[in-house]
């Protein structure tokens, strides 16, 4: 249920056109928690607190590392802007999750 762990599965998962769309934009990862956090309204609330902790313990350039270690595969394009693009992605769930 915790945000950090939906997030860290979904980069798990993603393929090469994905990370192109996301990148670019066309992609959010916001968009798959929010999903996941209104079809449990009650759980969201209830654990507002640790998901929003462990979002806030994560950014942009730690994101990048590990995705960049774990799926090497995977090119992300320019380092800066693959990290201001992920940064930008956390904090609109930060701000998704503080709107509870």
């Amino acid at each position: 249920m915790a945000a950090a762990g939906l997030i860290q599965e979904w980069l798990r998962r993603l393929d090469q056109q994905q990370v192109d769309d996301w990148m670019s934009g066309k992609l959010s990862v916001t968009e798959k928690v929010a999903k996941l956090l209104h079809g449990h309204p009650m759980l969201a609330r209830m654990y507002k607190p640790v998901i929003l902790q462990q979002v806030e313990g994560i950014s942009g350039e730690e994101v990048y590392r590990r995705l960049t270690r774990d799926r090497p595969d995977l090119n992300l394009g320019d380092k800066d802007k693959a990290v201001a693009r992920i940064s930008e992605d956390l904090q609109e769930v930060r701000k998704l999750i503080q709107a509870l």
